[in-house]
């Protein structure tokens, strides 16, 4: 890749402390290491088939690994409740507790002594709070452990010191406990935009389904399905930039200040109602950013139910979206999907009335056009066949072949028709074989390089899904077209073209930029010149090199990696390079305490004429 760089620029303290312990009763002294308890809270709500549901709270004293064990002693629980911002401390259990002793007016469950293995339960009722909560109205209940006397718990040993539920007085009066978990999602359909124009990113607030922690599956009867307050921060990285008026979905606002979406209520676990969308014009701006650099993060930053205290629905709390193509490496892809658009513009339809070749993700299901994305086959893949050492795609990646979105009662003769080159356009660098396969892997059908695969001729059935290996010869980028066609009975023969681009072996996407900022070592007659080098990935590049021309004779250079040197001089201009090496993918360096891209900065002599120069890296 050639880039016209072209800039000219202008005590520690240590503290010990002695903690004395004061007992009811002598307690017999140990030899190191001394007893442990590890006293932990869990909880579960209980769905009950006629009135309230109830909450069951969990003490447990379990064994510490390379301690003696020992019982705990003088164990407290303090439950409270939170609605509307307000605290509550009475309640009533249904009974007294397993062990030890329930004081409503404290909210506090007391448990004299707990044994090692021995568990203790307390079951409340959240209608004792009636009729202080409104209809309507989501309420926390919180457990927390107070410490015990005696032994003291070991810092880092306890599982959970704390735990909660959520419930809802509905209109009938009745507390139901909330099924619902706030997540996001993003999406952007045009993931490589051209510089200077917008792209749109589908930003997804859900409402998802939550089980507990998949330790309890009731009937949503049982459940209250509303989130309130939902808010998703949206951030921007640098290269894009939200538009003037941006205008959030009707009943929904954005703070510009805070970046906050205010989604408020979200409602039913099925249907509009239990998402909200808001598709987002945002400008890509900048130069020398690698698109894979600039991304969009949602955060869910408020919901209630919130669960602050379950790691289980914090999962999609946080989604970052790259523009740039997709790479995936492993896990189940339907490559080559047949998908009908005939009457449907929705989904992945780029237009209606047509046959769409589309790469079909799975587990979550995402669909990507065939251009978006980039498929490396790692030194890992390698396998040996008949003698020889190729790559296959069987290791990581579980891909398929299927026509199974074309019904025969609707659709028929549909074919595929495959050509292979490399990079440029021109031979690839080896042979790419593709072999289709039951479900057991055995190959039922090869077909090589600019072959065909005519579905009455070779696989006699119509709408088939077959399993598929990739097979190539040697490393290096291999581009896979596909030309599909299909008649339907209404919209006649209908055809469309993917191309696939794959990696074989390690290869690294490398990048070099204008670094455009002045430097300070430069002297007021000097021209400076810096320059960034990236590695884009997948993989690290065991030889990098940048080519420069145009360099003024005689500057000196400051270098973040590598060495640097002028190879040949005409006029006062030189050719030179800058050799950087093995280069792991640029994304750590700031973690490792690096600058963010290695980096080269020219100083021309002063007073010399000031070209611009032209850079152009390579791994070799």
């Amino acid at each position: 890749m050639m880039v016209a760089v072209g800039l000219k620029l202008v005590s520690l303290c240590l503290l010990a402390a002695l903690v004395v312990i004061a007992t009811g009763a002598a307690k017999p002294a140990f030899a190191s290491p001394p007893p442990a308890s590890d006293v932990s809270l869990d909880s579960l709500p209980i769905p009950r088939l006629s009135g309230n549901a109830w909450w069951t709270v969990i003490v447990r004293n379990d064994p510490v690994p390379g301690h003696p064990t020992a019982p705990a002693y003088d164990v407290v629980v303090r439950i409270t409740a939170t609605a509307n911002g307000q605290e509550y401390q009475q309640h009533s259990a249904t009974d007294e507790p397993s062990l030890g002793r329930w004081e409503g007016d404290s909210g506090e469950w007391t448990i004299p002594v707990i044994q090692v293995g021995e568990s203790a339960e307390l079951i409340i009722r959240p209608e004792a709070f009636f009729p202080r909560f409104d209809q309507d109205t989501p309420v926390r209940l919180h457990a927390v452990l107070v410490e015990p006397r005696y032994p003291t718990r070991l810092a880092g040993e306890q599982r959970s010191i704390e735990t909660e539920g959520w419930y809802v007085r509905l209109a009938s009066g009745q507390f139901r406990w909330p099924g619902v978990d706030a997540s996001v999602g993003v999406y952007s359909a045009n993931l490589i935009p051209a510089l200077g124009t917008q792209t749109t990113f589908n930003v997804h607030s859900v409402n998802e389904f939550y089980e507990y922690g998949d330790r309890l599956s009731v009937s949503t009867r049982h459940k209250s399905l509303k989130q309130w307050d939902v808010q998703i921060k949206i951030d921007l990285s640098q290269g894009l930039s939200f538009p003037a008026g941006l205008t959030p979905p009707v009943g929904t606002s954005f703070d510009v200040e805070s970046n906050i979406w205010s989604v408020g209520i979200l409602s039913g676990l099925s249907g509009p109602a239990s998402i909200k969308t808001w598709s987002i014009p945002v400008n890509v701006t900048g130069v020398d950013i690698p698109l894979e650099h600039r991304c969009l993060t949602a955060t869910v930053v408020g919901a209630t139910p919130a669960f602050e205290l379950d790691q289980q629905v914090r999962l999609n709390d946080v989604v970052t979206f790259c523009l740039g193509k997709r790479v995936v490496s492993k896990g189940a892809i339907t490559l080559f999907d047949f998908f009908p658009c005939v009457g449907v513009t929705s989904g992945p339809c780029t237009g209606t009335d047509t046959l769409e070749l589309i790469a079909t993700l799975q587990s979550p299901t995402r669909f990507l056009q065939p251009e978006d994305l980039v498929l490396p086959v790692g030194p890992d893949d390698r396998i040996t066949r008949g003698g020889v050492t190729v790559w296959s795609t069987r290791g990581q990646l579980a891909l398929k072949n299927s026509q199974t979105r074309l019904p025969s009662s609707v659709w028929s003769a549909p074919f595929e028709d495959l050509t292979v080159t490399g990079s440029d356009g021109l031979n690839p660098p080896g042979s790419l074989t593709m072999n289709l396969l039951n479900n057991e892997g055995k190959i039922l059908l090869t077909v090589v390089t600019n072959d065909t695969i005519t579905e009455t001729a070779d696989l006699v059935t119509t709408g088939y899904e077959y399993p598929v290996e990739l097979v190539f010869e040697t490393m290096g980028t291999y581009v896979l077209t596909m030309d599909i066609r299909g008649t339907h009975e209404t919209a006649g023969q209908l055809t469309d073209t993917g191309v696939y681009t794959f990696h074989v072996g390690p290869v690294a996407e490398l990048a070099v930029m204008d670094g455009g900022e002045a430097s300070p070592l430069a002297a007021a007659d000097q021209t400076a010149y810096t320059i960034h080098a990236a590695n884009n990935g997948p993989d690290a590049a065991s030889a990098a090199l940048v080519t420069l021309t145009g360099v003024p004779e005689g500057s000196n250079s400051i270098l973040t990696d590598g060495t640097y040197r002028e190879t040949s001089c005409a006029g006062g201009l030189c050719e030179a390079e800058w050799v950087l090496g093995k280069q792991p993918i640029s994304d750590p360096r700031p973690a490792r305490g690096q600058t963010e891209y290695p980096t080269l900065t020219l100083l021309a002599p002063a007073g010399s004429a000031a070209p611009d120069i032209t850079a152009s890296i390579a791994n070799n």
